[in-house]
């Protein structure tokens, strides 16, 4: 067994598990609140680096941010699989 399982199975408990579906939530709700914002930033930061490269990289920098839109999205998901942000109430 090495140094890095040694660590894992200290910190691999289960109330560890339970404290990150807790904070996985807290981000999922987070992200869904404000997930147009952030899309207006992505779109944004596009924006501005396109203007940089002078149009050279626009097809990248779209590929980048259809990803990073696409993380976002997949972030605002909550852990149980849901994405409505009134089940928090009953979460905390």
């Amino acid at each position: 067994m090495g140094f890095l399982d040694k660590a894992r199975a200290q910190i691999d408990t289960p109330q560890n598990r339970e404290r990150l579906l807790k904070l996985r939530g807290s981000v999922a709700d987070a992200v869904a609140k404000n997930e147009a914002k952030i899309g207006e930033g992505l779109d944004k930061a596009a924006a501005a680096a396109d203007k940089r490269t002078k149009g050279k990289y626009q097809g990248r920098i779209a590929q980048g941010v259809a990803g990073a839109k696409k993380g976002v999205s997949y972030l605002g998901r909550r852990p149980d699989g849901g994405t409505s942000t009134s089940s928090t109430a009953k979460d905390r």
